[in-house]
């Protein structure tokens, strides 16, 4: 502790007397009148270092001479009105090499400390990709314009029962959905691929629920003879393989029905065997 009470030198002092009175107030004023205790007589602007926190704190009596000011900042003490003034749109980082004062970061520049760079067209699209950023409105519109859509065709009107045909599909279809109305009376469908229809090698059964009746075909995906009108779809599970399956009703009672094949090659045709007049036959893909 280095604090004294009586400030000024007394008239006439001894020489020893001044010595001593003269270290003691150089040494509260090097100390900067460091206790653990405020100093007394106080008076405005006086300093004191105190000892009584951990690490010591200096402060300050101010102008009116009732208070002590910390000149050091506390914890949770600093404002935002004693930051320094920061344009706008801007945080508060360093991007800096090495370790020194806080910068105002423009937004570019956060983003790229966080990763957060705009992604491109075929990012946006990958599905399985880990990269994260962020995605402009064209690139948004771009990836929701690559995500698989159906493709309609128009409705046929069976005029006999000739059959009906779907050729030249495009590559790397993957579901197919065919709309039967009236036309499901001993009906099949078939698919193929390059220029001809694959006409064995299903694996295809049909009943109704009135029956215990079933038909099993493997010359194409059966539609069973109650089943008047029906959806049926036609999904690939992987490679070359092709699942089936449908659901119908319009006659005595509600059939369904299913199947798979393996084709030689890429899917590219779709046939409707046994057509019945006045039918309609609509099909979808994507």
């Amino acid at each position: 502790m280095a604090q004294i009470t009586d400030w000024p030198i007394p008239t006439g002092p001894s020489g020893l007397a001044m010595r001593q009175q003269v270290n003691l107030i150089t040494e509260a004023l090097r100390t900067s009148n460091s206790g653990a205790t405020a100093p007394t007589p106080t008076v405005a602007g006086m300093l004191w270092f105190d000892t009584s926190v951990s690490p010591g704190l200096l402060k300050q009596r101010n102008n009116a001479n009732d208070a002590w000011v910390a000149l050091a900042a506390a914890d949770d003490s600093i404002t935002n009105a004693k930051l320094a003034n920061m344009a706008t749109a801007r945080l508060k980082g360093r991007v800096a090499a090495g370790t020194g004062d806080p910068e105002d970061l423009t937004v570019t520049q956060v983003q790229s400390l966080l990763g957060l760079s705009e992604l491109t067209q075929a990012q946006a699209e990958d599905d399985a990709s880990t990269v994260f950023g962020q995605v402009s409105g064209q690139r948004l519109a771009q990836a929701i314009a690559a995500i698989p859509d159906w493709t309609e065709l128009a409705v046929v009107t069976a005029a006999s029962t000739s059959a009906i045909d779907v050729l030249s599909l495009p590559a790397e279809i993957s579901e197919i959905e065919i709309l039967l109305w009236k036309m499901c009376s001993g009906s099949r469908i078939q698919i193929g691929t390059g220029a001809s229809f694959t006409t064995t090698g299903y694996r295809s059964s049909g009943g109704n629920n009135g029956s215990l009746n079933t038909v099993n075909q493997t010359n194409g995906f059966v539609l069973f003879g109650d089943a008047a009108s029906s959806l049926l779809r036609i999904v690939r599970v992987d490679g070359n393989n092709w699942l089936a399956s449908y659901a119908g009703g319009g006659g005595a009672f509600t059939s369904h029905g299913g199947g798979d094949v393996t084709l030689g090659g890429e899917l590219n045709r779709v046939r409707l065997v046994n057509a019945v007049v006045g039918g309609k036959f609509k099909m979808r893909y994507k």
